[in-house]
């Protein structure tokens, strides 16, 4: 239970960790840093020998996933127009429970290949993590030069962190406390799922993950109608 919720806690964490870091560094020196982290965690992960060192492992990939998690939506207002952050958005959102549903599609399979370690597995999706690091290090561009040089980083250093301020509005925190209640629903299902029908159910770990997978699989569709939804009604404003 501390190995799987160990991720959720450092997520909920560093995630206020992450704003700022994006806010110094620009986001996608930010997004940079957060998923060489995860890709870290992963890595290290396939050589530990006991639970303190994988408890460790897991605290650096839940620190990575926390940094990770603002930097997207600033490089999309970066990036695109505002009449296409609905849609951008939904694409993103779409594609993080299109790579659930694969992991889960995946991981029994490549459990059963690499003769039943788990070790094996963890380093494999960090050699799968390190890529994508590569690709955003090498490929990952600001939009915009003055951002790329930190001069917007150095303007918010200068006046003081923005966090504060917003942590106090009163929709964001409405905002915050919805997806608080609904992720603890999800990352609830999504842990003890597979345990439970492998438990209780006496399923394979294939019928287990396959059973587990509906949910992100769901929220592929759930994502892409709600991003169609508010760009079609134009609630791209929705804090004016």
């Amino acid at each position: 239970g501390l190995i799987i919720s160990i991720i959720a806690l450092c997520i909920g964490i560093f995630s206020l960790l992450g704003a700022v870091v994006s806010e110094r560094l620009g986001a996608l020196r930010a997004l940079i840093v957060g998923i060489w982290l995860m890709a870290l965690g992963q890595i290290l992960s396939g050589y530990v020998h006991n639970f303190p060192e994988l408890l460790g492992c897991r605290i650096i990939e839940g620190i990575g996933y926390g940094i990770v998690i603002a930097p997207p939506a600033a490089l999309t207002m970066q990036w695109f127009g505002e009449a296409e952050w609905p849609y951008i958005n939904m694409v993103n959102f779409a594609f993080g429970y299109v790579g659930m549903t694969a992991v889960f599609r995946a991981t029994p399979p490549l459990f059963a290949a690499t003769g039943h370690s788990w070790k094996a597995v963890l380093f494999y999706y960090g050699v799968g993590s390190v890529a994508v690091a590569m690709l955003w290090t090498i490929f990952g561009r600001e939009r915009n030069a003055e951002l790329a040089e930190g001069g917007p980083a150095t303007v918010s250093a200068a006046q003081g962190s923005a966090l504060g301020e917003v942590a106090r509005l009163r929709n964001i925190l409405l905002v915050a406390a919805g997806l608080f209640g609904g992720m603890w629903v999800f990352q609830l299902y999504m842990a003890f799922l597979p345990a439970f029908f492998r438990s209780y159910r006496d399923m394979t770990l294939s019928q287990a993950s396959l059973m587990t997978q509906v949910l992100p699989f769901s929220g592929m569709f759930a994502a892409i109608g709600g991003g169609i939804g508010t760009g079609m009604t134009g609630l791209r404003k929705p804090f004016t």
